[in-house]
């Protein structure tokens, strides 16, 4: 490995990135993507439809992969989607999942500033 970057923080590998955006997109960290959090990664991959379009394709991606649909993905399971790309797969590249991470770290940034504004008015 060659030396960190300036900022001192080494990029992270694949694999970290994977396990870095499935916390983020975890919200009720139960360990498992719902049909909800699913529709993120599947917004990130393209998709523009409505929930109930969305619901359908959720249902097929289920039986495709051997997933209960009241229980959603197992991290396992995502990790593995995101490296498969085949037609039932949901390949992202290393470039696209830093990309993620960036802006969803971005748009925490703003809301913690945000929310520490309205405190500081409040005060």
């Amino acid at each position: 490995d060659g030396p960190a970057p300036a900022g001192g923080h080494a990029p992270l590998d694949r694999a970290a990135l994977k396990r870095r955006t499935y916390v983020l997109w975890d919200i009720d960290g139960d360990g498992h993507l719902n049909q909800k959090e699913m529709m993120k990664l599947a917004q990130c991959m393209g998709f523009d439809g409505t929930i109930d379009e969305w619901a359908e394709q959720y249902e097929e991606m289920c039986e495709q992969h051997g997933c209960s649909p009241g229980t959603g993905f197992s991290q396992e399971k995502v990790l593995q989607l995101l490296d498969d790309e085949s037609d039932t797969g949901c390949f992202v590249s290393t470039e696209e999942l830093r990309q993620l991470l960036a802006a969803a770290t971005a748009d925490e940034d703003v809301i913690m500033e945000d929310a520490a504004a309205a405190a500081a008015a409040a005060a």
